[in-house]
This record gives C-alpha cells, structure tokens and sequence, in this order.
C-alpha cells in the first residue's frame, strides 16, 4: 500500500544518506499511519544523526506511547539522552532496554559507558561481569574489564580477569602485555621480564616488545641487558630513536659520556 511505499523509499533514501528525503518520507508514512511504531524509530533516528535531539525525543517518545515495552524506542531513547548530557535518564533507558532484551550487547557496552562517565565504577564492574557470562568468548570485553579494574589499582581482580582470558586464547600478545603492566605496576619484575623474553622469542621482529624489556631492564639497573636490548632495535625502527636516547642515559650513568654523546647523536 502507499504507506508500505513511502516507508521503502524512507529506507532508501537513508541507505543513500540522503536524510532530507528519508526524514519526508517517514512524515508522509506517519501521516498515513499514525501507529507506524518503526516509522517514529526511523525518523527519530534521523533527527538525532542531524543533531536536531529535541525532535528526535519528542518522535521516540511519541513511538513508546503507541508500543511501550518496544526495546529499540527505549534504547535510542537512551541514545539521545546521551547526546542531551542527561546520563542519568539514558542510565535508566538503557537499564530498560536490558529487562526488556537481556541480551543486546550495543545496551549492554553503552550504559558501561555511562557508569564509568558518572563514576559508578562498581556498577560499571557488574555489568561487564553480567555481559562476560553472556558472552564469553569477546576477548575485547574482558580487555575493557580489565582496564577498568587496572584505573581502579584492583590489580589482583584485574590478573584474575587477564589469566581467565589466557585460558581462553594463550597466545594474544596484548593481552600478555596487559599482564606484564600489572606485574610492572606491583614491581614484579622477574615475571614482567619472563613474559616480555617468551614474546620476543616468538617474534623476534617485534621491537616493541624489546623496547620495553629494555627499558624494564634499566629500570632495575640491569645496564647491561637494557643496553643490549636497545641495540637490537634497527634504525628502520619507530623505536630506533628513544633506545637510542636511553642509550646515551645509561652509558651517562657508568660515566661513558663519549659514547652517550655518540648515541644521542644517532637519534637526531
């Protein structure tokens, strides 16, 4: 029927970004259909991506009088109030989204988001853990969680949280890495150090990881393998520069000026 026309038309012309045109047909779908709920969420949508929020709220708040417990209407509802600056009814629109689908994840990453803006850490906390149970196989997820715990200086929840993704996937690099930070932190040296080695035993190539042992090394004053470590780093490297300045800081240390000044002279 008509409606069904303009509404297809709607949905091309936001395929093709012409939001002019999509906003039109959405207003013409209404009024032919004044109950069209995906219609209100289509036009709402549009109004927030213009940035015209007020009129993106007052259509998405039109479209749950019609269909109260429809979850994307509370969901993009939540969405403009973000925009709006109001995180405490987008905390309670994506809390509501959430009873009425459990399981969709956009909520479930958005109103973490908005705990972690207002500081609720806690409750930012227990919805990464309910999201995890949900799924536990998004590694990005639980690198999030625990980036959270790390802000937090909860470091013996956040190795938990890193070792429980290593049973998952042993081998990721990054999160390794995410373990070797909390080590550094705790000034646990010998396993920072123990984790960096086997990384760059598996890629001997990868001289971020050496630029890092290095600098571990001469933080606890081991010159000669920071030095040694720092002289593996080609000068192709990203890293050339500052192992070359740390170089010249270390060899200033044991009191080798003319080689430091040497070094420092090959990182310009």
């Amino acid at each position: 029927d008509e409606s069904e026309t303009h509404f297809l038309l709607g949905k091309l012309y936001l395929n093709a970004k012409d939001y002019k045109r999509a906003i039109r047909e959405y207003k013409k779908v209404i009024k032919i259909d004044s109950q069209n709920t995906m219609a209100y969420l289509y036009l709402g949508s549009l109004y927030a991506e213009t940035k015209r929020y007020d009129w993106a709220l007052e259509v998405i708040n039109k479209m749950l009088e019609i269909e109260p417990d429809h979850y994307l209407g509370h969901y993009y509802q939540a969405k403009i109030y973000v925009e709006l600056k109001n995180l405490e009814a987008a905390e309670k629109g994506f809390i509501k989204t959430l009873s009425l689908k459990p399981g969709f994840e956009a909520a479930m990453v958005d109103l973490v988001t908005i705990y972690e803006k207002q500081k609720k850490f806690d409750k930012a906390l227990e919805t990464y853990k309910r999201y995890i149970l949900l799924y536990p196989l998004k590694i990005n997820v639980r690198l999030k969680m625990v980036d959270l715990l790390f802000r937090e200086h909860k470091y013996d929840q956040a190795e938990k949280a890193i070792k429980d993704i290593l049973e998952l996937d042993s081998r990721n690099k990054d999160v390794r890495l995410s373990l070797v930070s909390i080590y550094l932190e705790r000034k646990n040296y010998t396993q920072a150090i123990q984790i960096l080695n086997d990384v760059i035993k598996e890629d001997a190539q990868d001289f971020r990881i050496r630029f890092i042992l290095g600098s571990v090394y001469e933080e606890i004053k081991d010159y000669s393998r920071a030095l040694n470590e720092f002289r593996m780093i080609p000068e192709t490297s990203e890293f050339y520069v500052p192992a070359r300045i740390h170089m010249g800081i270390i060899l200033k240390k044991e009191g080798k000026l003319e080689s430091a000044i040497t070094h420092v002279h090959e990182a310009l």
